[in-house]
């Protein structure tokens, strides 16, 4: 166990020790409120415990969240937001500047139906948008990225586009929409993006691009000048002659070095694997394993669907973990879906074997899934994720936090303050408008980490509206070094 948690640990069971004494006289004695350093983490409820970022009649979903490195008390979020006046996904924003507690919201520029931009969107040429992930450089500057899509009847064979926005006000306007790239509906798709920036202020975004093969290759991208211009055409990473056939859901993340890691799963071998570049991304590594799945498949008593996914962080501290690396998803090996972790202290050489991060009875029948995860600057790995143990049917969730030192779990709490039936969220691979009855809760959620905070969003049902979906925002007080 490292020094920090272990200390964490003795000072919390030490203190409740020292509250049940008496000091020599005979009276009650309180034990001192130990340093900030040594408390555990908690939920802030100040004043409520969970706050609202979407609150609107129409759903929002599949959120993701980041932390300005310049100003912690700015934080900018994105979805999935059915708002916009043909009430299909668009990508949406949400941003703080107190922490969290409040909460603005807008659509990208470009939305069928908003006013016109100036200057002009290029999203205005599509008519859906959404997988939103969000990240911030090392100067204070937000970039959203996303998926354009053109509607083709029930589908979304009309053409699509990996998009990047910026933002240089801490989410408040998004002047800046760049496409990376585009492909019109006979060529292929692209889907699932994910987006990083480097040391320098490059800006990277990995995403599978299905091409008319049918074969997704995990492809990447970058800009090295804020986004404004990104490569002409997409790396390839993914290793086709290897017979890696079935990949999907990339994600980058960027060492202190600037190395580049990219991790995904390859669902026709059922595995999590790995590339890295040590040259912005010019020229990749074979894949390797990071670890092997038991798809969760459609989970029991859930009309919403639970793809099989992962989640991807990296140790950015200055500690003894610094550039450690973490890749936590769900799996069904004990019968239940459970969610698992796995980390690398050799840039992804070798992996520790997968640690249950759920802290229930193993094989009880109760289902975890849907992780995501952040690493704090003092090395703490906090993950948030759906949770059923509380309902004896299986069927109403929580969102539940857990966190890690890397090597054990040490502790489980709920963040969502209220259960709430995941079959109540709206929203679909069509869009709400053409299918409204269809269950949808995202394909994704999200934490980020900040100075002595986590912060988490997701996608909740607790108002009881029929089919709609809100994001919710809890925040964690963490310990620091």
């Amino acid at each position: 166990m490292r020094p920090l948690f272990a200390l964490l640990l003795a000072a919390s069971l030490f203190s409740t020790v020292l509250s049940g004494c008496l000091d020599p006289a005979g009276t009650d004695r309180d034990a001192p409120d130990p340093p900030p350093s040594l408390f555990l983490p908690a939920l802030v409820c100040d004043p409520v415990c969970n706050s609202v970022a979407s609150g609107v009649a129409t759903p929002a979903n599949e959120p993701h969240i980041a932390v300005n490195p310049r100003n912690p008390l700015n934080i900018v979020a994105g979805g999935n937001d059915y708002t916009g006046p043909v009430a299909d996904s668009w990508t949406g924003y949400y941003y703080s500047n107190d922490g969290g507690k409040t909460w603005t919201r807008g659509l990208t520029p470009g939305c069928p139906g908003c006013t016109p931009t100036v200057p002009p969107s290029p999203l205005s040429a599509f008519g859906l948008a959404g997988d939103a992930v969000v990240a911030f450089d090392k100067d204070g500057n937000a970039y959203l990225s996303g998926l354009a899509t053109r509607r083709a009847g029930l589908t979304s064979s009309g053409g699509s586009a990996i998009f990047v926005s910026k933002s240089t006000d801490g989410g408040a306007t998004w002047p800046q929409v760049t496409l990376v790239h585009t492909l019109d509906g006979t060529a292929g798709f692209h889907d699932k993006e994910w987006i990083a920036t480097g040391p320098n202020g490059e800006v990277y975004v990995a995403w599978a691009l299905f091409l008319a093969s049918s074969l997704p290759s995990i492809v990447f991208s970058r800009s090295v000048d804020g986004g404004r211009t990104w490569l002409p055409a997409p790396v390839i990473i993914s290793d086709l002659a290897g017979a890696s056939l079935a990949n999907q859901g990339a994600i980058v993340v960027v060492g202190s070095d600037g190395t580049l890691y990219v991790t995904w799963i390859d669902h026709a071998t059922r595995r999590i694997v790995l590339s890295k570049s040590t040259d912005r991304g010019d020229t990749w590594t074979r894949p390797t394993e990071v670890a092997r799945i038991t798809p969760i498949g459609q989970l029991p008593n859930a009309a919403y669907r639970t793809p099989d996914l992962h989640t991807f962080a990296i140790d950015a501290s200055d500690g003894p973990t610094k550039d450690a690396l973490y890749v936590a998803w769900h799996d069904k090996r004990n019968g239940d879906a459970d969610i698992f972790l796995s980390r690398s202290l050799d840039g992804g050489a070798t992996w520790s074997a997968p640690l249950r991060v759920n802290d229930d009875e193993v094989g009880n029948g109760k289902d975890q899934w849907m992780p995501g995860i952040s690493v704090s600057d003092a090395g703490l790995v906090s993950l948030l994720f759906y949770d059923r143990r509380e309902d004896s049917a299986n069927k109403l969730l929580r969102t539940y936090y857990a966190w890690s030192d890397g090597e054990r779990v040490l502790g489980n709490f709920a963040l969502s303050d209220v259960a709430f039936d995941g079959d109540l969220g709206k929203g679909s691979a069509v869009g709400g408008a053409i299918n409204p009855q269809a269950s949808f809760m995202g394909d994704y959620q999200a934490i980020a980490s900040g100075p002595g905070f986590a912060i988490g969003i997701w996608a909740d049902t607790r108002t009881g509206a029929t089919t709609n979906s809100d994001l919710y925002t809890a925040r964690v007080q963490l310990p620091t070094r």
